[in-house]
């Protein structure tokens, strides 16, 4: 899993609120720690989920860092920047099924495992523009 930083411009963010999720409570130390990056603090503000978090680093209330599955149309459409890149995060998502597998999971683990697939290859290893054409 990548993610990313969704401010416009870092060098703005010195002083910014760092925007957080309950959910990731570490998530700004594991990218800061990964990425090698030095920002200004800011105020610490947390969420209790991502989809607040996101909607106030849209509204221009903080950088934030999520997934990138969570700010693909974000990104794409302009509504977030991701002026750093992305990174992967250590962290996956896994599908968990019986040992006895039925063929409704079988097929079901199949599709999923190539969704992630073909979706990892659209994450971008530098920001994205979001002013090219979708």
């Amino acid at each position: 899993m990548r993610t990313t930083i969704s401010d416009p411009n870092t060098e703005r963010s010195t002083g910014v609120p760092r925007l957080h999720t309950r959910t990731r409570i570490q998530a700004w130390d594991d990218w800061l720690a990964r990425s090698g990056a030095a920002l200004g603090t800011g105020a610490r503000v947390e969420y209790e989920h991502f989809y607040f978090m996101l909607e106030a680093a849209s509204a221009g209330l903080g950088v934030g860092i999520a997934p990138w599955p969570y700010v693909t149309d974000d990104i794409r459409f302009g509504k977030l920047t991701a002026p750093l890149g992305f990174l992967e995060s250590g962290h996956e998502y896994v599908a968990l099924r019986r040992a006895t597998r039925s063929k409704k999971s079988s097929i079901f683990c199949d599709w999923i495992a190539k969704e992630a697939q073909d979706f990892h290859g659209s994450v971008p290893t530098s920001p994205p523009n979001p002013h090219s054409n979708p």
